[in-house]
């Protein structure tokens, strides 16, 4: 007897984390290694003694101006439990990234209308390749958090929640968020194309106009505790905004490649910044920008749904394309992908769905052989955690100017 739909989700959800586990439990046998040493092992808001919550909620990450205390009430919470075992602080990252995958699932199974399409999606969201940096480092559990924060925003917002509880969860969420990471301050703007894609419920104005009120009051009680309380620092610029604004779009060209074609994984990478001023290169740039940006439009007028995960995609990298210039030793990294990569999954699975629909079982094809391909380079990558030299020899080869 065939299942129905309705019961065939769970079994596909569980289809989804034994896949997740098999592919990335990999992780559990990587020491700590990279940034889990410095923000984690030799970190005093981790190992040292508690000096209250006042102290807690000033204290930036050292001397860089970073600003994470959510990352380090959880880090010091499992360090206290379970001391320096890697396995708790793995197993930290990989339970919010099924919880991510399942959530994803949930949302994608509403918005595809098909369990099997968004099996996809979830699919090849889960085991997308460039995650298998976040999986090995504990301390980037911060792009996991902030991405539940965001799914649950974008939820909420295509949701059915009467509107003081909606309203309320989504500030929360935002909130939360910000104490993640700073990068979480476009997720208004990721509701926000969720509203304006015609995909969640019609609501009446004033009800957009107070999610919108209590998002800008949010993140300028958070901006004004910034300058005040944990000032965030940032490295002086020449006035150089032409040849700036052409290395921010080198650097969105550079992560829609890899969405695309996720080989050239490393820990970390080498992207020079565009040359100063107007120059042939930076007009290069803008012109591959301003194609993106072409085909986004046509994708919107397409379809808002496709539309939409064009928009997810992007708003999801804005926070790292440098466009506000942080302190920062790459310009690019995989881990700035993950939430990036949901949009990704969610429009090539529509774009299938839409263009694809004569050709179910090549398509089935294509979606397993892209899953296995995504695994088999996710594998790669991680067992290069377990090794550290291996892993440093791939590190200096991908980023020779890295220091």
């Amino acid at each position: 007897m065939t299942p129905r739909p309705a019961q065939r989700d769970p079994l596909l959800a569980l289809a989804l984390v034994a896949a997740v586990v098999a592919v990335f439990g990999l992780a559990f046998w990587a020491p700590f290694i990279y940034d889990d040493r410095v923000y984690i092992l030799e970190n005093p808001e981790v190992v040292g003694p508690w000096r209250g919550w006042l102290h807690w909620i000033r204290a930036p990450l050292f001397d860089h101006g970073e600003y994470e205390p959510i990352v380090s009430l959880i880090h010091r919470l499992l360090y206290q439990a379970f001391g320096e075992s890697v396995t708790a602080f793995r197993l930290s990252n990989l339970a919010l990234h099924l919880g991510m995958v399942l959530g994803f699932f949930a949302l994608a199974r509403k918005l595809l209308g098909r369990s099997w399409h968004a099996f996809a999606a979830a699919a090849l969201f889960g085991l997308y390749p460039a995650h298998a940096e976040i999986m090995a480092i504990a301390t980037f559990k911060k792009h996991l958090l902030v991405a539940l924060a965001g799914l649950g925003i974008v939820a909420l917002e295509l949701g059915s929640l009467k509107t003081k509880a909606r309203l309320a969860a989504q500030a929360a969420l935002f909130a939360f968020a910000l104490l993640v990471k700073e990068s979480a301050m476009m997720l208004p703007l990721l509701a926000g194309a969720a509203a304006l894609s015609g995909l969640s419920p019609k609501r009446p104005r004033a009800e957009r106009y107070a999610l919108a009120g209590l998002f800008g009051a949010v993140a300028a009680a958070y901006a004004a505790w910034r300058v005040a309380g944990a000032p965030r620092i940032v490295p002086s610029l020449a006035l150089d905004p032409l040849g700036h604004l052409a290395s921010s779009a080198k650097c969105l060209l550079w992560y829609l490649r890899e969405l695309v074609a996720p080989l050239s994984l490393c820990q970390e990478h080498s992207l020079a910044a565009a040359p100063p001023g107007f120059s042939g290169e930076g007009l290069l740039w803008a012109l591959g920008v301003a194609g993106a940006a072409g085909a986004a439009a046509w994708l919107w007028r397409r379809d808002r749904l496709l539309g939409f995960s064009a928009a997810w995609t992007a708003l999801a990298l804005a926070p790292f394309l440098n466009l506000f210039p942080f302190l920062s030793v790459s310009l690019v990294a995989n881990r700035y992908l993950y939430l990036a990569s949901a949009g990704f999954a969610l429009g090539l699975c529509r774009a299938a769905q839409l263009w694809g629909a004569r050709f179910p079982r090549a398509l089935a094809l294509a979606a397993t052989a892209l899953a296995l391909f995504y695994a088999r380079q996710a594998s790669a990558q991680l067992a290069r955690y377990s090794d550290p030299l291996e892993l440093w020899t791939k590190t200096a080869a991908c980023a020779p100017s890295n220091p």
